[in-house]
């Protein structure tokens, strides 16, 4: 009996905790981009600005790319994006895109 009313104490108060922890990482979880590709190639001046980000950022070869996300060439540049699908595109010089 005392073990029973121990673990019905122990239920009432993690419950709602663990309650708490989920609704947490769901929020978080729709938040996140969702990510559909990396970067495999990129040349010269190429710029990604990132849905949640106000600026544009260099990019780096494997760098993520997401939903949402804008890319930007300069002259004499380009960049190859493999997608989860393993399908590739390539953007080229002065270029200016959105992934969606």
């Amino acid at each position: 009996m005392l073990t029973t009313l121990r673990t019905a104490l122990a239920l009432r108060i993690i419950g709602p905790a663990l309650a708490a922890l989920f609704l947490a990482w769901a929020a978080l979880a729709l938040a996140a981009p969702k990510v559909v590709g990396i970067t495999s190639a990129v040349v010269n001046d190429v710029r990604i600005q990132q849905a949640s980000s106000a600026q544009f950022a260099k990019a780096k070869i494997r760098q993520r790319v997401a939903l949402a996300d804008r890319i930007r060439t300069g002259s004499r540049s380009r960049m190859q994006v493999l997608l989860l699908d393993r399908t590739k595109f390539s953007v080229g010089a002065n270029a200016q895109l959105t992934i969606d």
